[in-house]
């Protein structure tokens, strides 16, 4: 695994943060003991900016790159949208197969798999603009 830049995201499949990195989940964390990465995030996502500063709040979010119409820390959409019948698109799904009828019922339900969030996680170690000889 490449050696990660300070302020780096990355999303990873499990519920603990790797060390060195940590959730970003609105977290506020120290600068004097995090001063290179308050150094580039500053207190666009919170922190009083004297004693503490904030990772970005990625829960049930993606990031978005800065660019055309998003600075950097805009916080946007919506976590859960509904759909109506009229926002779905027509259409019909057909099977052939030749010499057998076939069944479209299904019986039950099928249970609901139990699968873990992915989370973000921000690198702490490292250097600003500089990759470390961390492995």
């Amino acid at each position: 695994m490449a050696t990660p830049f300070l302020g780096e995201l990355k999303l990873v499949a499990f519920d603990f943060a790797p060390i060195g990195w940590a959730f970003c989940n609105g977290q506020l964390l120290s600068i004097a003991q995090n001063q290179a990465l308050f150094a580039l995030l500053g207190t666009q996502y919170g922190g009083d900016g004297h004693t503490t500063f904030a990772l970005p709040n990625l829960q049930g979010a993606v990031p978005l790159g800065a660019g055309p119409g998003y600075t950097q820390g805009q916080a946007g959409g919506a976590t859960a949208i509904q759909l109506t019948l009229a926002q779905m698109p027509v259409h019909s799904q057909h099977a052939a197969v030749p010499g057998a009828e076939l069944d479209h019922r299904v019986a039950g339900r099928l249970p609901e798999p139990q699968l873990r969030q992915p989370r973000w996680a921000a690198c702490r170690c490292g250097r600003r603009g500089q990759r470390t000889n961390r492995s």
